[in-house]
C-alpha cells in the first residue's frame, strides 16, 4: 500500500468529474490518501468523501493562513477536535502570510490544537 501523507481530496469537488476518477484510482492502486483540511468548511467536505471511500482519512485543521478567522470563536470548532481520527493542516506560516498583525492568531490556534 502507498500512502499520501498530504492529500486535499475536497479540492476536486472543485472540477467536474474528478472527484470519482481519483477515488477510483486510490481503490485499484490502494493508495492510503491521508486528507488534510484548511478550514471547518473543507473538513465536512473531507468527511463526506471519506464516507464514499475507505481510501481516504479526513484530517481535520485550520490553515495558519484563516487562522485570524477562528480565533476568536475557538469554541464553534472544538467538538470538531474529539471527532477527528487525525490533525493536518496547522502550524505557523511566516512566509506567505505577510501580515504580522495575523501572527497572533495562528499562535492561538496552534495551542488550541495542542492542548
Amino acid at each position: 500500500m502507498i500512502i499520501d501523507s498530504h492529500f486535499h481530496t475536497n479540492v476536486y469537488l472543485e472540477y467536474e468529474n474528478t472527484l470519482e476518477k481519483a477515488l477510483q484510482i486510490a481503490a485499484d492502486k490502494k493508495i492510503l490518501l491521508i486528507s488534510n483540511s484548511v478550514h471547518e468548511k473543507s473538513y465536512y467536505q473531507t468527511l463526506n468523501i471519506a464516507r464514499l471511500s475507505a481510501n481516504v482519512i479526513p484530517c481535520f485543521g485550520i490553515h495558519p493562513m484563516v487562522a485570524h478567522e477562528y480565533s476568536d470563536h475557538l469554541s464553534s470548532i472544538n467538538s470538531l477536535f474529539s471527532e477527528a481520527v487525525a490533525f493536518g493542516e496547522i502550524g505557523l506560516d511566516h512566509l506567505y502570510v505577510k501580515d504580522k498583525s495575523q501572527y497572533p492568531s495562528q499562535y492561538t490556534i496552534l495551542e488550541h490544537f495542542f492542548k
